[in-house]
């Protein structure tokens, strides 16, 4: 499987996974059989709950899997949209033959150069990056629209998108496969909506299992400040 792969200090709470962890992560959820072109950030170690979440993306996409299924994460910054978005690319990822590739969407102009490095991988600028460079949002998309006709096992993430007039050009394309977006914005809407909140109380105990089991100690101190908030919290 070859894989360009971007550090996961880059994203909120990315934790890249030793060699060892993330090998055993790969043989549970089979993404060791997935040979399609990616360029995943490094995987979370530490990533914990959400199933009911990827559950849900997971079984939208199998409802449609010959047209374009499109989802939306929404929720607040900062409460796991980007990581699980993450952890479904790598826990479905032998699901998919083509191509796995992660746009950071945030600014038209990051979500051009991922697309581009998408492009020169695909063999779609025998011109070569530096005259690409010159191209505008249509003429790429049109060159990336061949690709998408003639492949239909694809998953495209754009990641944190606040304008979807920045990815409009190259969705508008896209009529096989699966596209996943993440949002900020509860008021954008393409496809079904998967909206992230906060960890609930099972889930936030399971995270501090994962980072601090070597100081329980210090567990044991969390879950006792939780034990006494959570009523307050109950009654507001």
């Amino acid at each position: 499987m070859r894989e360009t792969k971007r550090k996961a200090g880059g994203f909120p709470g990315g934790v890249a996974a030793t060699v060892g962890e993330e090998d055993t992560v790969s043989v549970e959820y089979g993404i060791s059989r997935c040979h399609a072109p990616n360029n995943l950030p490094e995987r979370n170690a530490y990533f914990t709950g959400r199933g009911e979440k990827l559950d849900s993306i997971h079984t939208g996409f199998s409802k449609g899997n010959m047209i374009c299924v499109k989802q939306t994460i929404a929720g607040l910054g900062g409460v796991g949209k980007t990581q699980t978005t993450l952890e479904y690319a790598y826990r479905f990822g032998s699901g998919y033959d083509d191509a796995i590739w992660w746009i950071r969407a945030e600014t038209e102009a990051t979500a051009f150069n991922d697309l581009l490095s998408f492009a020169e991988d695909s063999g779609l600028i025998p011109e070569g990056l530096d005259e690409a460079r010159k191209l505008t949002l249509e003429q790429l998309a049109k060159r990336l629209k061949g690709w998408f006709a003639a492949h239909r096992s694809w998953l495209f993430i754009f990641d944190n998108v606040e304008q979807v007039e920045d990815i409009e050009p190259y969705t508008s394309v896209m009529q096989t496969g699966h596209r996943l977006i993440t949002t900020r914005d509860r008021e954008l809407r393409q496809g079904a909506s998967v909206n992230i909140d906060l960890f609930t109380t099972e889930e936030s105990i399971a995270f501090m299992h994962m980072r601090l089991s070597e100081c329980p100690h210090l567990i044991e101190v969390l879950l006792r400040i939780s034990a006494i908030s959570t009523p307050e919290r109950n009654q507001k």
